[in-house]
């Protein structure tokens, strides 16, 4: 009976999640009908509040990796944001302040404070500038790479894959004094050269796209998957 109750207290929200480590990912937090990856913020106070009234454990991505390598029973949850979107300081920070969640922003640092020149939807939608991130990290929340110029990094030379790594992690830690050397690959494009570089590159970690799948201790840390939300 009291399996019965467990189970039902965790329906709706991924069964299978216990020993495992679920990477939430987002991008743009706005009402953008344009912007297909963008989620309302009103959709994304509501997925907050039913983290918050869940038994899962929301940790901040320097801590999962920390925990990847020990089998714990525990459910874990990390949240993420790709590019560094301005709206993640007036939709998602307030938010996850509320809920005290932690969370990682991901930023192609060559493109701070500019537009999404590459996407293929809203090239209109801006991103924060330098200051914006120390806002972010003022906050507490962590700060990851996005490559410098949001490059399809399996198309780019040796030479621009090196560089495209390197100076985006640099850049940041040039300028904070805390940087979870973690990376997110530019549109979950990645393979054995890439995941090869980022090692070299100093990475610690790096993060596709959406996956079905969540992380287990045994994941290879430069192939970590994430997913749009637990259901």
């Amino acid at each position: 009976m009291k399996y019965q109750q467990r189970l039902w207290e965790y329906r709706g929200l991924d069964l299978a999640l216990m020993a495992r480590t679920v990477i939430l990912m987002y991008h743009s937090i706005a009402d953008n009908s344009k912007d297909p990856h963008a989620l309302h913020p009103d959709v994304f106070a509501a997925q907050m509040e039913r983290l918050a009234t869940s038994r899962i454990s929301v940790v901040g991505f320097g801590q999962a990796l920390l925990e990847t390598n020990t089998w714990d029973w525990r459910s874990r949850v990390v949240i993420s944001f790709d590019d560094a979107y301005s709206d993640f300081l007036t939709n998602a920070a307030p938010v996850l302040r509320h809920h005290r969640f932690p969370a990682i922003v991901f930023a192609p640092t060559g493109l701070l404070g500019g537009t999404a020149a590459w996407d293929s939807y809203d090239k209109s939608k801006s991103l924060m500038d330098w200051d914006d991130l120390g806002e972010v990290r003022r906050l507490e929340f962590d700060l990851g790479a996005h490559s410098v110029s949001h490059a399809r990094l399996t198309n780019c030379s040796d030479a621009e894959l090196e560089r495209e790594l390197c100076d985006s992690l640099g850049s940041l830690q040039a300028r904070f004094d805390q940087v979870v050397p973690a990376l997110a690959y530019p549109g979950g494009h990645f393979g054995p050269r890439e995941r090869a570089a980022a090692r070299r590159a100093g990475y610690v970690a790096a993060v596709g796209v959406t996956s079905r799948f969540a992380n287990y201790p045994w994941t290879d840390p430069y192939a970590l998957r994430r997913r749009k939300w637990l259901d």
